[in-house]
């Protein structure tokens, strides 16, 4: 079966982790570009979606090789590096129910 969507373009060193049927994706380096992005897969209905965040503080900086963890109905993402720096911080995007797709950010 071909998923519907836009799936992330093919990447190393993303991150992943499920929560109620929906795996959630982000950053990585794809190659050219650290990203930053959040996209999702809703393994019952096969579609990707691409997530916009709403940022307060902003949006972590570009990276890869970072951990994601799910507390409650909370991803943290810790750490990683891109080509510059290697990171120490931690984000935490809250999942809500008001989405496309079951889940997101």
């Amino acid at each position: 079966m071909k998923p519907i969507g836009i799936p992330p373009t093919p990447r190393v060193s993303t991150s992943a982790l499920i929560y109620d049927e929906v795996i959630y994706f982000f950053g990585g380096y794809d190659g050219e570009t650290w990203k930053n992005d959040i996209f999702v897969y809703d393994i019952d209905r096969n579609e990707w979606d691409k997530i916009k965040t709403k940022n307060k503080p902003p949006a972590p900086k570009p990276r890869c090789r970072h951990s994601l963890s799910l507390y409650r109905n909370k991803i943290v993402i810790f750490g990683g590096n891109d080509f510059e720096e290697s990171f120490n911080d931690v984000h935490i995007l809250v999942l809500s129910k008001d989405c496309f797709i079951k889940k997101c950010l």
